[in-house]
């Protein structure tokens, strides 16, 4: 038998849902989601999709850029429209209530097995995920050197499910610095691990990186 991916696009509202699978024979496959950061879907995730089909996930991403006519935000700039990570968090959980309705077209997928990994701006969104403000739909949530400046939460966002919230931060990072990770994992309990001699965006293509943890 020969296996073939697939690639299936839905269109929300002013989202887009991309699902991939690695083998669409194999029914009820646990899910990955990947959730872009500032610069939007790009090549970052194709690591994370490869890896994720040999370990037997499907993939789903939210694009919550192209169709609100952003191409990329630029952090530097003060006058730019910014999507916040709540937001970016509400269109995770809008894409997983659409798709739990599409179930005939989308056999492969075992949306109750669920994890979440977030890149910057994206880590951020995958910890509001775990917060008391969101059903608990996603088992786990790895958040990847995320901004966790404490002046841009709410109170809610300290009300995690902390054992299901895993932040890694590069110990060099000058974009979203450790001490701020540090400092959040103190309140909320989360797990942490910080990089040694690591800068910003880690987890993309040709970086290599060993670690320590700290919890």
């Amino acid at each position: 038998m020969v296996t073939t991916s697939k690639t299936s696009a839905f269109a929300l509202n002013d989202l887009s849902i991309i699902v991939k699978t690695g083998n669409q024979g194999v029914y009820n496959q646990p899910c990955l989601w990947l959730i872009h950061g500032s610069g939007g879907i790009s090549s970052n995730e194709d690591i994370w999709i490869e890896r994720a089909f040999e370990e037997g996930y499907s993939v789903i991403m939210v694009d919550s850029y192209s169709n609100r006519g952003i191409f990329k935000q630029n952090w530097e700039s003060l006058d730019e429209f910014r999507i916040p990570p709540y937001q970016r968090a509400q269109d995770q959980v809008s894409a997983f209530e659409f798709l739990e309705k599409k179930n005939k077209i989308l056999p492969f997928l075992d949306l109750s097995k669920s994890k979440a990994v977030g890149f910057s701006d994206g880590g951020t969104a995958s910890i509001w995920l775990q917060s008391s403000e969101f059903s608990n739909y996603w088992s786990d949530s790895y958040s990847l050197y995320p901004g966790l400046k404490p002046t841009a939460f709410t109170p809610e966002m300290y009300n995690i499910r902390k054992d299901n919230v895993h932040v890694f931060v590069g110990e060099l990072d000058n974009w979203t610095p450790a001490f701020y990770c540090i400092d959040y994992q103190k309140i909320t309990g989360c797990k942490l691990t910080i990089w040694p001699d690591t800068h910003h965006s880690f987890s993309k293509p040709g970086d290599i990186v060993t670690g320590k943890r700290s919890e």
